[in-house]
C-alpha cells in the first residue's frame, strides 16, 4: 500500500515519468520529403479534339458565406452552373468568350473576357463576395420582410478570375464534377 502510495506521490510531484509518457515522447521517423521536381502538379484532360479549347469552371469549398449556386454563361448562352466544391468544363470554338455569372447586384468582376486558343486549356475560378456586400451600404442594408420580421439581406454575388494551371489544377483535384 505505501508502495504504490509512494509511486503515485512521486508521479505527481514529477520525480518519476509515468509508464505513458514514454509513447508521447519517442519520435515517430518520418520520410524526407520528395524533392521539388518530384511534385508535379496532376494534369487536367485537355479537350475533345485539337481545334477546340476546353475551358473549365470550378468553385472551391473555401468559402461558406455563399452556398447558392450561380449560372454561367459564355457570350450570353448558358453553359452550366457553379455551386461551392464543384467544377465543370465546356470544350469551345477559339475565339474571345464573355463568362459571366448570375449576381443579384451588379459587380465589375462578375465577368470575366478569355480568349482561346486551339488545344489550349483555361481554368475560370468562381468566387462568393462576402467582401462587397459589406463595402456597399445601400446593399448591406437592404431589409426584407419575412413573416413580419423585419430582416437585412446578403445578395449572392460572384465574380470570376482567370487562374494559371499551377494554382488551378490541384484546387480542382479536390473537387466533384458538377451535375
Amino acid at each position: 500500500m505505501f508502495l504504490l502510495f509512494g509511486i503515485l506521490l512521486s508521479v505527481l510531484l514529477g520525480f518519476a515519468q509515468p509508464i505513458w509518457a514514454d509513447s508521447y515522447e519517442t519520435p515517430v521517423p518520418m520520410p524526407p520529403p520528395p524533392p521539388a521536381a518530384a511534385m508535379q502538379v496532376p494534369q487536367m484532360p485537355g479537350p475533345a479534339s485539337p481545334a477546340l479549347a476546353r475551358v473549365y469552371v470550378y468553385r472551391d469549398n473555401g468559402n461558406y458565406q455563399n452556398l447558392s449556386w450561380t449560372a454561367v454563361t459564355f457570350n450570353g448562352a448558358h453553359v452550366g452552373d457553379s455551386a461551392p466544391g464543384t467544377y465543370f468544363y465546356r470544350d469551345v470554338q477559339p475565339g474571345t468568350y464573355v463568362i459571366a455569372l448570375r449576381n443579384e447586384e451588379p459587380d465589375p468582376a462578375q465577368n470575366r473576357i478569355v480568349t482561346v486558343a486551339p488545344g489550349s486549356t483555361t481554368f475560370v475560378k468562381v468566387w462568393a463576395r462576402s467582401d462587397y456586400a459589406a463595402s456597399v451600404p445601400a446593399v448591406h442594408t437592404r431589409k426584407m420582410h419575412f413573416d413580419g420580421i423585419q430582416t437585412s439581406h446578403m445578395p449572392d454575388i460572384f465574380a470570376a478570375t482567370v487562374e494559371p494551371p499551377t494554382v488551378a489544377v490541384p484546387e480542382i483535384s479536390r473537387l466533384e464534377p458538377a451535375s
